[in-house]
Formats: structure tokens, sequence, C-alpha cells
């Protein structure tokens, strides 16, 4: 396995003769895919809440999805505004970018206990969209790390590797 690895990230590093920059691409590389795996939870996990939600309790009104939503879309908010000072003052993304993750994982232990305790399931459900939207805007950062960690030069291939 270790020998995998080391044979990935050989193949990421510059080979013999081609120019060797101080872009650090084995973080753009490691950035990238955790993004991608953090807009596949949310483009799977989130359009579903609301007729998971209802299946669990018919009674529910849309307001309540509203309520999801805007939990959500507030913590976000706050969030991203407090990662932009941080990054401005600390001059990192990676702190942003790890409690971003963690929060997420965090997350989780609240949706799974929406089926522990159905007559709990609204709250659990708002504070899981509340605590995914401040990773949400935690994790917003990614752009500026990658922006941080490339030359000028070969910032577009990177911005062009992210946006795949």
């Amino acid at each position: 396995m270790t020998t995998r690895i080391k044979k990935i990230f050989s193949m990421l590093s510059p080979k013999k003769g081609e120019e060797i920059t101080n872009t650090d691409w084995k973080s753009i590389y490691i950035a990238t895919f955790v993004t991608f795996l953090a807009s596949v939870q949310s483009y799977t996990v989130s359009p579903t809440l609301w007729p998971y939600i209802k299946f669990i309790n018919p009674e529910i009104t849309e307001t309540a999805n509203g309520a999801f939503q805007g939990a959500s879309a507030l913590g976000n908010a706050i969030a991203s505004t407090v990662a932009g000072i941080l990054v401005n003052k600390f001059s990192t993304t990676k702190p942003q970018m790890i409690a971003a993750k963690v929060l997420t994982i965090f997350a989780a232990f609240f949706y799974f206990g929406i089926e522990l305790n159905v007559n709990a399931a609204v709250v659990l459900l708002i504070i899981f969209q509340a605590i995914c939207g401040i990773a949400g805007g935690f994790g917003s950062v990614y752009r500026t790390h990658i922006s941080m960690a490339t030359t000028e030069s070969e910032r577009a291939k990177a911005f062009g590797l992210a946006i795949v």
C-alpha cells in the first residue's frame, strides 16, 4: 500500500529535466479530492432530506424544510465570513479546511441520530443542516488555498483542475 502511494505521488512530482516550481501541487491535489468528496456529499444528501423527514414524520410542514435550508445558509454565511477573516489574519487556509471536514463528520452523528430518536428528528435535522452549512463556509477557502499554493504562472492550471 505504501509503495502505491509513493508511486502515485512520484507521478505528480516533476520529472528530470522539467522545471521545478514553488507550486504545492500535492496540497492542491489533496484539497481538490477532499472538496470533490464534500460536493458529492452535499449534492446527494441535501436533496433527499425533505423526502426523508416527510417519510419519518408525515405531519411535518413545508415551513420545516425552509428551516432546514435556512439553517444551512445562515451557517454558511457566518462561517464564510469568519473563515475569510481568519485567512486574512493568519495567511493560511489549512485550519479552516480541516475544521470543515471535522464539522462534517460531527454533523453526520446528528444525522444518524434521526433514526434513533424520531421525536427529535426535526431538531436534529436543523442542527445537522446548520453544522453542514458552517462546514461549507469554512471549506469555501478552498479557492483561496489554490491561489496561495500556486505561482502566478500555474494558477490557471490549478484552477482548471479544481473546476473538474
